[in-house]
């Protein structure tokens, strides 16, 4: 378990604060990048969005410093999460499409699905469920091909829940039956659960 998983928030922040200060200090910008978003990460699961964004802000500028696309597009990710908890969602819309964008170009497909489903989720909160129901869709299924079956059935739930929006029943039911028996696949119990309530209300 590592220092961030076990709620030591503390000790993990001390201890990439002096490794930003040492790759500062050698001028390692691919390394001040990575423990900037490291910060900003530890940043989102202490509820502090605000110094995330500013750290994972600072790091993709040093990632399209650098041309690194790759980091960039992955940057891109962290920080749209931060600005979507602060309900910052044009941006976070903004950054994602240019990280699909970028995965699509560079045949990172993985990464594709994983930010179109991040793009699912930003949309719905937008209010915009039908979009949300597609890049769901394009997730499940992309992920369903790629043989991750995690992240298949996490895009069912988010086209569930936009199904669901758009006052389509059968169709978040369908979904949502997908995903149950993904999630029984998986042996992912707390999520079986969770399926179970969905389908019974």
């Amino acid at each position: 378990m590592t220092l961030r998983d076990s709620g030591h928030y503390a000790d993990a922040q001390a201890l990439f604060e002096q490794a930003l200060g040492l790759r500062e200090q050698i001028e390692d910008a691919e390394g001040v990048s990575r423990t900037l978003n490291n910060l900003g990460q530890l940043a989102r699961l202490q509820e502090n969005p605000a110094v995330a964004s500013d750290l994972h802000l600072r790091a993709l500028e040093i990632r399209r410093a650098l041309g690194d696309r790759h980091g960039v597009a992955r940057t891109a990710g962290s920080l749209a999460l931060a600005l979507g908890d602060q309900a910052r969602f044009e941006e976070a819309r903004a950054l994602l499409e240019e990280a699909m964008s970028i995965r699509g170009a560079l045949g990172d497909r993985y990464g594709e699905a994983e930010t179109a489903l991040q793009l699912a989720r930003v949309e719905q909160a937008q209010g915009d469920p039908r979009a949300a129901v597609e890049q769901a869709a394009f997730t499940a299924g992309l992920a369903r091909e790629l043989g991750v079956p995690r992240l298949a059935a996490d895009a069912l739930v988010v086209q569930g829940e936009a199904h669901a929006a758009l006052a389509e029943p059968d169709a978040a039911a369908a979904v949502w039956t997908a995903a149950l028996e993904q999630f029984r696949a998986l042996g992912a119990e707390a999520d079986v659960e969770s399926m179970l309530r969905r389908l019974v209300t």
